[in-house]
């Protein structure tokens, strides 16, 4: 499927249509041809990694932002387990805020919160090895966790 989108607009908007779309939905642009004139562009993989390294924060609020979205308000709250991003490099270069994000999203509904992501596991893997620490500290939060009091 081909959409025009501005790289800045790209996150939230796959995000979204990830939910309502299916899980591998993925914006992709043809490499910008003016005039059929070939100017070496090839396509949205190199203005995706440049836009994600140069806007990892807007792209880690968009994923936070989507998971409190989809968690839902008043009696439609739903606790949400996974989030799936489709973009390598993430989990690589911001590890520990996304592990914080987790958890500050797994207090907020009671329960924990995975964001998945090709680059995840083995990003994760060296994060606990970095952080035991960490990691021990969050089996503790997750095993005390409970929903809050409007949710059940």
């Amino acid at each position: 499927m081909f959409l025009a989108v501005p790289p800045s607009a790209c996150m939230e908007v796959e995000l979204r249509l990830q939910d309502e779309i299916g899980a591998e939905f993925k914006i992709v642009e043809t490499p910008y041809r003016p005039g059929g004139q070939d100017v070496g562009d090839t396509g949205d993989a190199v203005h995706r990694s440049a836009w994600l390294g140069d806007h990892a924060d807007e792209a880690l609020a968009a994923i936070e932002q989507e998971v409190v979205r989809r968690m839902g308000r008043d009696k439609k709250r739903e606790p949400v387990a996974v989030i799936r991003i489709l973009e390598t490099g993430l989990w690589t270069s911001h590890a520990e805020d996304i592990w914080s994000m987790e958890l500050r999203l797994a207090e907020k509904q009671g329960s924990e919160v995975r964001i998945l992501a090709p680059d995840e596991s083995d990003a994760r893997a060296t994060f606990a090895k970095q952080y035991p620490g960490k990691v021990l500290a969050r089996q503790t939060f997750l095993k005390n966790l409970a929903p809050p009091v409007d949710w059940i």
